[in-house]
């Protein structure tokens, strides 16, 4: 008995000695093409009462969630707050603005009374058919070394999202 419990410390010591060395950023990038007008798929992104519709984070994966949307005095949506039993809870607020071209975000995920907060941008071009769309997402996890073993991960995670995401936005388009 004494041998397993040595073994698990030095497992868990091993573990957390490693975290340690990890990075503690990440960085998360997907493309698509986006078969619509860039000024149009421009403002579909821009509107975030629209994300539900077609980001992986929908409303029919969390039909319980709650969207809230501060908006600009001009009438555009500036960030959302949501929160649910799936989706958990957080915060996007748009940080800069480049109509038709870029928009620039900063993502909060809230956990009891951590906040993990990212930073990401979409960035829009003219394709021949239609728009090249890049969505991209980089943060620190801190000094926590079990946050650094998520990181390992956050690009399979979370790229997964961007592509659903991606081709959900694609897909909003060509049903139309």
């Amino acid at each position: 008995m004494k041998k397993v419990l040595v073994v698990v410390a030095a497992a868990v010591l091993l573990f957390v000695l490693v975290g340690f060395v990890l990075p503690s950023d990440y960085a998360v990038s997907r493309e698509a093409v986006v078969p619509a007008p860039r000024d149009q798929v421009f403002a579909r992104v821009a509107d975030l009462e629209t994300w539900p519709d077609w980001t992986a984070w929908s409303r029919a994966a969390d039909e319980d969630c709650k969207w809230n949307y501060e908006r600009e005095p001009d009438g555009r949506t500036r960030s959302m707050h949501w929160k649910g039993p799936k989706h958990g809870e957080g915060r996007l607020t748009f940080t800069n603005v480049e109509a038709n071209a870029r928009l620039d975000f900063e993502l909060v995920f809230v956990d009891g009374d951590t906040e993990l907060t990212s930073h990401g941008a979409f960035l829009f071009a003219d394709e021949e058919s239609g728009t090249d769309v890049v969505w991209s997402l980089e943060g620190d996890l801190g000094w926590n070394p079990v946050h650094h073993w998520v990181g390992l991960f956050m690009d399979s995670m979370v790229g997964r999202d961007f592509d659903r995401g991606l081709a959900g936005l694609a897909a909003s388009f060509e049903a139309k």
